[in-house]
């Protein structure tokens, strides 16, 4: 039998919109693991810190078992903070744009630009569709209100670390941490919780839209 003698056929060339979505799959599995690690970090030292404080563990030195696993948690909230503050904050400077075009009337003439403004938006906030796009805005007060609890989020954290790592625990002030602790907690819980309450409920009507759409045609 006669072997072809046509030519393998070469792989097909990688285009730039399958390479970024690539590097976006990556980014997303970092974060993901890097998230899922230090959940776990936070889990173990919390408890080990929860145990000595009521004496289930028994140490020799308490203070020093209580101070360490303190440490590691403020480098936890810490790197936390610091990772991601910088999307919020271009996250809010791109919302602010984008709301002053819509409220000078500028929205039809810079089209383009608008929809930029709501991408980037988007890809820091997954779902979140500030201009409209998809026929579902997000809420613009409570955007507002959402950014401003999930930047105190961060704030709220910077005072306590500043007072962990630039002070010993002997002449430490006693007054940040009981405060800016729960605040940053609880402001962070509720921006999160808030966030995805309406996207959940903003979801639920793009769907129904839709079902109703295909029962009328």
């Amino acid at each position: 039998m006669a072997r072809s003698c046509e030519p393998l056929a070469e792989p097909a060339a990688k285009t730039p919109a399958s390479l970024a979505s690539r590097r976006q799959l990556l980014y997303d599995r970092f974060i993901l693991a890097g998230t899922i690690l230090l959940g776990i970090v936070i889990v173990v030292s919390g408890a080990i810190l929860f145990m000595v404080m009521v004496n289930m563990i028994h140490v020799n030195d308490k203070a020093m078992w209580f101070e360490v696993n303190s440490q590691i948690l403020n480098a936890c909230f810490t790197l936390t903070a610091f990772v991601s503050h910088p999307p919020r904050i271009a996250a809010l400077a791109d919302s602010w744009v984008l709301y002053k075009l819509q409220s000078t009337g500028q929205q039809q003439q810079q089209q383009s630009k608008v929809y930029q403004l709501s991408v980037r938006v988007e890809k820091r906030f997954k779902g979140v569709d500030l201009a409209g796009m998809n026929g579902y805005p997000f809420p613009r007060r409570k955007w507002w209100w959402i950014m401003g609890l999930l930047h105190l989020n961060c704030l709220s954290q910077y005072p306590i670390t500043i007072v962990m790592w630039f002070w010993n625990n002997s002449n430490r002030p006693s007054l940040v941490v009981p405060i800016c602790l729960p605040v940053s907690f609880l402001s962070g819980a509720v921006g999160s919780m808030w966030l995805f309450l309406i996207m959940r409920r903003l979801h639920k009507e793009a769907v129904n839209a839709a079902e109703e759409l295909v029962l009328v045609n």
